[in-house]
């Protein structure tokens, strides 16, 4: 049996945890006080792992509609720096800023990583335009998280088709990101043929 604590700790100290829905009650609350809303949400790299996580844990408390109702974009700032700032070696935030900004941070600390994350954005003096274009809405990143689940819980049917050359392994992961699993194909192949192979294949998904 494993058990999960209830403490959490932050430079050595223990501090009380949040659970996810005192989280979006705290943040729906900051929202609503400060008269924010839509928010855009910024993190460093955060299409790759932020966000999923933050929109598989709102789907699991059924809070993504709550959510997407003040939260009207997320921005990945590391696909804006390597736009901005083509050619660099290094876009880790730590690097970023010691390069921009001649400062340097405890990356292990979610405050600071906020604050030195702003300060780049502010010294690369950001547009309006700019940042739109790296923008991400969150049924996006939900659709996402969507796929990868699917395509984790399907992929390992389709191997065969891949083993014996019928298919190229990305092919296969898009058939079980979409949700069909070998079984499905062999059903509708039974029930339709080709034709309906075909357009199971070409239809919007």
């Amino acid at each position: 049996t494993i058990i999960f604590s209830q403490l959490m700790h932050a430079h050595g100290q223990g501090v009380d945890a949040m659970s996810w829905q005192e989280m979006v009650e705290s943040f729906m609350k900051w929202v609503e006080e400060n008269k924010i809303s839509p928010v855009v949400l910024a993190a460093h790299n955060g299409r790759k792992f932020d966000f999923p996580v933050l929109m598989s844990a709102l789907e699991n408390i059924n809070q993504i509609d709550r959510f997407s109702s003040v939260v009207g974009a997320f921005l990945d700032t590391l696909a804006l720096c390597q736009a901005k700032l083509p050619k660099r070696k290094s876009y880790r935030l730590e690097s970023l800023v010691e390069s921009i900004l001649n400062a340097s941070y405890n990356a292990h600390d979610a405050l600071e990583d906020v604050q030195a994350l702003d300060q780049v954005f502010t010294a690369l003096n950001v547009q309006d335009g700019e940042w739109r274009n790296f923008s991400i809405a969150p049924a996006d990143i939900l659709n996402n998280v969507k796929f990868l689940d699917a395509k984790a819980a399907n992929i390992a049917t389709l191997h065969p088709l891949v083993a014996s050359g019928v298919c190229k392994m990305n092919i296969a992961e898009n058939i079980a990101g979409s949700g069909l699993r070998l079984q499905h194909l062999k059903k509708i192949y039974e029930i339709r043929g080709y034709e309906g192979l075909r357009a199971t294949f070409t239809a919007r998904n």
